[in-house]
């Protein structure tokens, strides 16, 4: 005997390991199983008990059934991480496709799940977009969706995306449901930053945060007033990624820029280590090395002042980003970075 299931009582499919032989008459057997149903249409589910016997041996009795339940799936499993992105860093207007992609790492497939986008702003009016992934999102299945209603991000400053989503009572770690993504504005050359009035643009991520703020350690500020940091005090951690992305650049009119900046730095010498990168389509682009501009080891007391051709080797210069890589290996710490 086993248990089946139809959606249209026409077709049935046998509920995994719930096929029962032989005897087992002293005691009952409680059978207990999550029913995997191959379908995201709940409303018409039908279950029944086969009962097979073959041209030969009969027994008595044969398979008695009660105290037959349905009850919810309290799974401990978390069915889908989520990313989210949009079509442009560069040239944001006023209808931008934003896009959510979740990956089912349950154990099964899933369905109608509900997918959210806050988008937030300093100062322009927060944007919600909602929608629902119908599925079936089967087990280890990536699926990309795409919001009906478009955003809003033509306005000059910064916008933070969190993609959510909460696909019922079975998700019980909500912690990996957003992931932030966010679109700086465009400035033009020629340009400067003493980074004394506030981010302006300019944003930090990763493991060990880049800070902006003075600092007492390595001699001070000496003057220059406030610096992005990687540690106001002390020493960085072992074993960190952060990175501090600049604004994107419009170099169009100024194709083959020179960059210049000053930076102080004591760190495990080739084991920690901070260098300037470029990107030239954006946020979520490739990074490359820009030459002579990784800092390592100690640069003493006093800022070092860089002088560097960026050398972007390529046409399209439109959407170019730099960011400071500042990365510790497992071993010895120091005060870290200044820029």
């Amino acid at each position: 005997m086993n248990l089946e299931w139809s959606d249209d009582g026409t077709i049935w499919n046998e509920v995994p390991s719930s096929k029962i032989t032989g005897d087992n008459s002293a005691s009952w057997t409680t059978f207990n199983q999550i029913v995997k149903l191959a379908t995201c249409d709940y409303s018409c589910i039908q279950f029944r008990f086969h009962f097979h016997s073959d041209g030969s041996i009969t027994k008595n009795g044969g398979a008695a059934i009660d105290d037959f339940k349905i009850t919810h799936n309290n799974s401990s499993e978390d069915p889908y991480p989520v990313t989210i992105s949009f079509d442009n860093n560069c040239s944001l207007t006023a209808t931008e496709d934003i896009r959510i992609k979740i990956t089912n790492t349950y154990d099964d497939y899933i369905c109608d799940i509900p997918v959210k986008c806050v988008i937030t702003h300093g100062i322009l009016p927060t944007q919600t977009l909602n929608g629902t992934i119908t599925g079936p999102i089967y087990k280890n299945q990536i699926v990309e969706y795409t919001f009906s209603t478009q955003a809003d991000l033509s306005g000059a400053g910064i916008y933070t995306l969190t993609g959510s989503t909460e696909y019922g009572a079975a998700d019980h770690d909500l912690t990996n449901n957003s992931v932030v993504v966010t679109a700086p504005y465009i400035e033009t050359t020629p340009y400067s930053n003493d980074f004394n009035g506030g981010a302006d643009g300019w944003y930090a991520a990763g493991t060990v945060t880049w800070a902006q703020d003075t600092y007492t350690n390595m001699g001070g500020n000496a003057g220059y007033g406030n610096s992005w940091v990687t540690t106001p005090a002390g020493n960085y951690p072992n074993s960190a990624n952060a990175y501090l992305y600049s604004p994107i650049f419009d170099l169009t009119s100024n194709p083959n820029p020179i960059l210049e900046y000053d930076i102080k730095y004591e760190t495990e010498s080739g084991a920690d280590y901070a260098k300037m990168q470029w990107s030239a389509t954006g946020l979520e682009g490739t990074w490359t090395d820009i030459p002579n501009a990784k800092h390592t080891g100690s640069s003493g007391s006093s800022y070092i002042h860089v002088v560097q051709d960026l050398k972007i080797n390529q046409c399209d210069v439109s959407c170019v980003m730099l960011r400071l890589w500042f990365h510790t290996d497992g071993s010895v710490v120091k005060p870290g970075n200044r820029l």
